[in-house]
């Protein structure tokens, strides 16, 4: 499920937030003189914050392999909208980005050939 490298990224995501709050509640602090457990309670509940959140959002910090994007080669995907060369398809559940070389109507279905990136490369099925 978790891995460390999820776990390493996530947190490194956290960091610059954590430092504006932190930022932010000492120039309140100077300025408006709040006290500090004020401070620390907002600091600890964004801390906490950031780790009740994990548990909704880890997949979005999953670092793929190179060899997970090949995997989707050869399959089959549905256009989501009418295109002449870049437009969104459907693959897995999941909509992705598509270039293809003749236009294509919504519905259509297409078979993947390569893949550049998150960017798909797509022909019409025959």
């Amino acid at each position: 499920m978790y891995n460390r490298q999820t776990i390493r990224r996530y947190i490194l995501f956290q960091i610059p937030e954590l430092i504006l709050v932190i930022l932010i509640l000492f120039i309140l602090q100077y300025f408006f003189e709040f006290p500090s457990w004020i401070i620390i309670a907002v600091v600890i509940l964004s801390i906490i914050k950031d780790i009740v959140m994990f548990r909704f959002t880890w997949k979005s910090y999953v670092v793929h392999k190179k060899e997970d994007y090949a995997r989707v080669k050869g399959k089959k995907c549905i256009a989501q909208q009418d295109f002449e060369k870049k437009g969104l398809v459907k693959l897995n559940g999941e909509l992705w980005r598509v270039e293809v070389k003749k236009p294509v109507k919504k519905g259509e279905s297409l078979v993947v050939t390569d893949i550049k990136g998150l960017l798909l490369i797509a022909d019409k099925l025959s």
